[in-house]
């Protein structure tokens, strides 16, 4: 195989790996959740601090989120130019991946009942255990 051929070989396992996993992590942090029905407010609390927001329906049910979010850069590669063109575009003929930069979010709501976590949701791309 040509440098080419292995370079996408191997970017293409990553994503693979990838999607696999957050599969995988995804139902690990749904398992995670569960375990809060039925528990107590304080519970909660105590065990993941104050929450982000809080919105009361009536008496008897209050809505609390924790929401986390990340921005990451990644710088990518470059692997070289052939050729001594420059065109409007920069090089002619460079290879590598560009740099990027990638959100990451997610929101955890718990619906608390008579003081008692009787749900639970989330929302965003990296809702993960």
């Amino acid at each position: 195989m040509t440098f080419k051929k292995h370079f996408f070989a191997f970017i293409f396992l990553i994503m693979t790996a990838g999607t696999l996993t957050s599969c995988a992590t995804t139902a690990n942090y749904d398992a995670q959740l569960d375990y809060w029905i039925g528990k107590s407010e304080r519970q909660l609390v105590m065990r993941w601090g104050i929450p982000d927001k809080q919105f009361r329906l009536d008496a008897d049910t209050v809505m609390i989120s924790y929401v986390k979010s990340d921005i990451v850069s990644y710088p990518g590669t470059f692997s070289g130019c052939v050729g001594r063109y420059a065109g409007p575009a920069g090089f002619a003929g460079c290879s590598g991946i560009p740099p990027s930069i990638a959100s990451y979010y997610c929101e955890t709501t718990f619906i608390i009942v008579k003081g008692r976590v009787a749900r639970w949701g989330h929302k965003g791309n990296d809702c993960r255990a």
